[in-house]
């Protein structure tokens, strides 16, 4: 209660707005088992009513066996973090997308994909996903390619879908082959390594390979965690600001 009426005009009103929530949804929204699903629609939306929470969660498209699909609110949450909560139509016309079905089932391994691609932009649109998923460079013996779709979701993860052209040049890069063929556990170290951060281009790829060296696929522990922060943004001349010792 001190902090009524402290601070900013904006805090003054998402406190205030807080402290007026009735204890019948504070009790319901903190008993739900999927809370954390919740919160992250949620984020930065303030508290949200019970009724919109019942309602998504008993969507009849997110049911399977008669209970809620799990795997199925997690990609939903993933996509809709920070943006609130979807309509039901919207789901539905995501779920039912030709594209995102295999033998006449939603493939959940293909939305998962998606969904990182596609994290707190909001649902993703068919063309832009029937467009990714036919690009010539990821398919193999003419089915999709599910391993490089991985790496690329990975790299590409909240920061929406790749152009085709920067897919194309990624997959291509000289540092990335082996035997004339794309080195797919390569890419795959890559990816995890970039993950959320973009496509790296030659020169970062060429460094990152001569610093783990060819038989060893981990970066050292420093370079790692700082690659993996939240806050960094490939610059090449990072690596040139390296000494020949730290780079080895």
């Amino acid at each position: 209660m001190l902090l009524v009426g402290e601070g900013s005009s904006r805090t003054k009103k998402n406190i205030n707005a807080f402290l007026s929530i009735e204890d019948r949804d504070v009790q319901a929204i903190a008993s739900y088992p999927l809370i954390k699903s919740i919160s992250s629609i949620c984020h930065g939306k303030g508290f949200p009513k019970a009724g919109d929470v019942d309602t998504l969660l008993k969507l009849p498209s997110l049911q399977k066996d008669g209970q809620l699909d799990r795997q199925l609110l997690s990609s939903i949450s993933s996509m809709m973090s920070s943006r609130g909560f979807p309509k039901a139509g919207d789901v539905d016309t995501l779920l039912k997308l030709p594209s995102l079905q295999k033998d006449g089932q939603l493939d959940r391994q293909l939305l998962s994909s998606i969904a990182s691609i596609c994290h707190g932009k909001g649902f993703p649109k068919a063309g832009d996903v029937d467009t990714l998923l036919k690009l010539p460079s990821l398919q193999k013996d003419g089915q999709l390619d599910r391993q490089l779709l991985s790496s690329i979701s990975s790299m590409m993860s909240s920061r929406g879908f790749p152009k085709a052209g920067d897919v194309d040049t990624l997959l291509k890069l000289p540092s990335l082959q082996k035997d004339g063929q794309l080195d797919r556990q390569l890419l795959s170290s890559i990816a995890s390594i970039c993950h959320g951060k973009g496509f790296p281009n030659e020169t970062l790829v060429s460094l990152i390979v001569e610093s783990i060296g060819l038989n060893n696929l981990e970066l050292p522990e420093y370079i790692h965690e700082l690659l993996s922060s939240e806050t960094f943004d490939f610059d090449e001349n990072f690596w040139d600001s390296l000494s020949i010792d730290e780079r080895l």
